[in-house]
């Protein structure tokens, strides 16, 4: 029984739920009441499908007194080949869902979701019996139902605990600083350390002074223990569904699923969420000691019935719908659980989505319907046809005494007769002739009419259903067309046609998955481990499962799988040796995956080319060899640099030569010019002239000179003498 973790209800009889219109009784009684008859008239039919599956009720044949009684299960046989066939694709993936972000903020979360959820599929739940029983529900009824639920389960446990002590020690400086040191360069170096440092380094920095954390014996102590956290999926009973008759076809329509089920007030007391369980009666609490169908050999107790109060069943009625419990105007979800009369929990919808925890998967879908149908719709005449033809044959067959032989009286007398039986020589009368006085019985021939009706009614039940038979049995090449492409059409047809249901169980599960999404960000503890691989874990946390996921479903068929993988190894043979090693080796580990080798895919996937020792030396001679050609070109071209800078050097020195070369030219055709004309004469005459007339003036300025230099001389001589002169009266006076 699964447990939810909400807080359970106070409620009572009519009052407890602080609503201001709490729903009665006999409101919840009525919307049983009115969809009884839909659900009455779809159990009829999902009954009809199963005697036709099982041959009993009124698809057992009915036959005369001394004939034969076989009925060919064909429904049967269909269906056993299609429960491998659809069970195969969910458990032959190791990782069940792919959850993909929706925005990049939601990388992380949805990793962190895929690991949690293909872990709770792959631990949490037995995933190979949820799978079969899905399957089986689907194929024989028509419509599997599945309910999901939250198993929360604790108990307290007596545990001796180590009882730590601390103190302050300065001495204990030295070390902590160097774990703080091992800290920093390694952040998860605590980890794997004893209870007491991470005590130590905890204190230590809460205090701000070195605290040193010792063990000192141990003590007894008592806690609770979670020993069940996690999400469930059950397939329910179509008996025990009650939906919303006005619903349509879609779920999201309906406004309320009844869910009735089997329990005793021991499970109840257990569960720990339902109250007024003292004022459930004898009267009203059992009505039957059975819940189930007749099909449900595990659910068939006979007329068992358990003698105390504790263990003695009875039914429950849980109703999930919405109502308008706050007096709004706007009905809510809800839930409320009664038993008889009384009511032993009514409380708001404990589910995140708030939507009702059934998923409906049709195996063909009804317009209209919540609920499919199943292959025995289709097939149920066929079945019959074929019962009736075999049990033809076998009368045919059963009506003849085989093996008997018959004497045509007179043959021989009864002295030869006993001979005759005992295999020994006789005599026979001579006027009868014992090929014809002699006559074993045989079986007769069969019409051709009745091997080619089964031949017709198998081929129109594998056209009917997709489901091929054996090689030989069913439809053969002949059947199928003359050509392979006619076998390809044919062939591809059933394919697709599997693989539409399987979209269908694989759209159900993704239903269940974001659920099962939506459970964990609500109600996992605060960290939750899961193991990834064998040796390493992952820490995951609740508040990192919130966030928007496309959540997608590994889903595949054999058929499916065998064509991606001839087209995979077409490609892989078209590619050739001229790429890298890796990129064949991505194809193969890809092929290997769909042929269902993980082991074998998970080391392609990680595979790296090793090196070659002799392989990798030819490598460093090579690029050795590379290094120095690249040096010579690289002095090459520097000397070529330094050659041609020379080369420029010398271009302007040659080109200055030139011009003065060309100048000295110039220079002589211009000499020659003027002797030629008498310019350098007529020149060296002006110069004489020049020269001549510079010394006229030269000897004109020192003759002029001269002359000013002796004048000046005599006003000079002049003076003084006049000086000289009016000096010396005064002289004279003075004495």
């Amino acid at each position: 029984m699964e447990i939810n973790v909400n807080k359970p209800i106070q409620v009572q009889q009519k009052t407890g739920t602080g609503w201001k219109k709490e729903p009665s009784i006999s409101d919840l009684k009525t919307d049983l009441n009115n969809s009884t008859a839909a659900q009455s008239a779809q159990v009829s039919k999902i009954t009809k499908w199963l005697d036709v599956l099982y041959l009993t009720g009124n698809a057992k044949p009915v036959t005369a007194e001394g004939k034969s009684k076989v009925a060919p299960k064909l429904v049967r046989t269909q269906a056993e080949w299609r429960y491998s066939a659809l069970a195969e694709v969910f458990l032959s993936s190791t990782d069940l869902f792919n959850v993909n972000p929706l925005t990049w903020e939601d990388v992380k979360s949805a990793q962190q979701n895929e690991l949690i959820l293909n872990n709770q599929f792959d631990t949490k739940i037995d995933k190979v019996a949820f799978i079969d029983k899905m399957i089986r529900a689907c194929v024989n009824e028509g419509t599997a139902i599945l309910r999901t639920g939250w198993n929360h389960k604790v108990e307290e446990v007596t545990e001796e605990v180590p009882n730590f002590m601390m103190v302050e020690d300065p001495t204990y400086a030295e070390q902590l600083q160097q774990i703080m040191q091992m800290i920093q360069q390694k952040p998860d170096f605590l980890e794997d350390q004893p209870e007491e440092v991470k005590l130590s380094v905890e204190y230590s920095q809460q205090a701000g002074v070195p605290i040193r954390v010792y063990q000192d014996g141990t003590r007894t102590e008592t806690k609770q223990k979670v020993i069940a956290n996690h999400p469930t999926v059950d397939v329910v009973d179509f008996n025990s569904i009650y939906v919303d008759p006005t619903c349509q076809g879609d779920l999201s329509k309906a406004q309320f699923i009844i869910h009735k089920f089997e329990t005793s007030l021991s499970d109840l007391k257990r569960d720990g969420r339902y109250k007024n369980l003292d004022k459930i009666t004898q009267e009203n609490s059992i009505d039957t000691t059975y819940i189930g169908n007749q099909y449900d050999t595990t659910q068939n107790t006979g007329n068992f019935v358990f003698k105390d109060e504790a263990r003695k069943k009875m039914f429950a009625y849980e109703y999930w719908g919405y109502y308008d419990y706050d007096d709004t105007g706007i009905a809510k979800p809800m839930v409320c659980t009664w038993v008889g009369n009384t009511i032993i929990r009514m409380d708001e919808n404990p589910y995140p989505d708030k939507q009702f925890p059934f998923v409906f998967i049709p195996f063909m879908p009804v317009k209209g319907s919540l609920y499919g149908e199943p292959d025995a719709e289709l097939l149920e005449d066929n079945q019959k046809i074929k019962g009736a033809v075999t049990r033809g044959m076998i009368d045919l067959l059963a009506k003849t005494s085989a093996g008997q032989t018959g004497f045509a009286k007179g043959t021989m007398d009864q002295v030869n007769m006993h001979k005759y039986r005992n295999g020994q020589d006789f005599e026979f009368n001579s006027n009868q002739n014992p090929q014809y006085s002699i006559f074993t019985q045989n079986f007769p021939n069969i019409p051709e009419s009745a091997p080619f009706m089964l031949q017709m009614v198998n081929n129109d039940s594998e056209s009917l259903t997709g489901v091929r038979a054996f090689a030989g049995t069913g439809s053969g090449s002949v059947n199928l067309g003359q050509t392979a492409e006619a076998v390809r059409t044919a062939t591809d047809a059933a394919t697709k046609r599997e693989i539409g249901i399987v979209r269908r169980l694989g759209s159900g599960m993704v239903k269940v998955a974001r659920k099962f999404l939506m459970m964990n960000a609500m109600f996992l503890e605060d960290e939750e481990v899961v193991r990834v691989t064998n040796e390493n874990f992952v820490t995951i946390k609740r508040d990192d499962l919130k966030g928007d996921y496309d959540l997608r479903i590994n889903i595949s068929t054999p058929e499916e799988d065998s064509s991606k993988s001839q087209n995979l190894s077409f490609i892989l043979q078209t590619l050739g040796n001229n790429l890298p090693p890796e990129i064949p080796i991505k194809i193969m580990a890809k092929i290997v995956k769909l042929h269902k080798l993980p082991d074998l895919a998970h080391y392609l996937e990680t595979w790296e080319p090793q090196p070659d020792p002799m392989q990798e030396a030819l490598k460093e001679l090579e690029i050795a060899k590379l290094r120095a050609e690249t040096a010579l070109l690289n002095a090459q071209a520097r000397e070529a640099d330094a050659k041609s800078f020379v080369q420029q050097a010398k271009v302007g020195v040659e080109q200055a030569r030139a011009g003065q070369m060309q100048s000295q030219t110039d220079k002589n055709n211009l000499d020659f010019y003027d002797k030629a004309n008498g310019i350098d004469h007529e020149r060296a005459k002006e110069l004489q002239q020049q020269k001549l007339d510079t010394d006229i003036v030269k000897d004109t300025l020192k003759n002029q000179n001269q002359l000013d230099l002796a004048d000046k001389n005599h006003n000079t001589s002049l003076l003084l003498e006049h000086a000289k002169a009016s000096l010396q009266p005064k002289e004279k006076s003075v004495s």
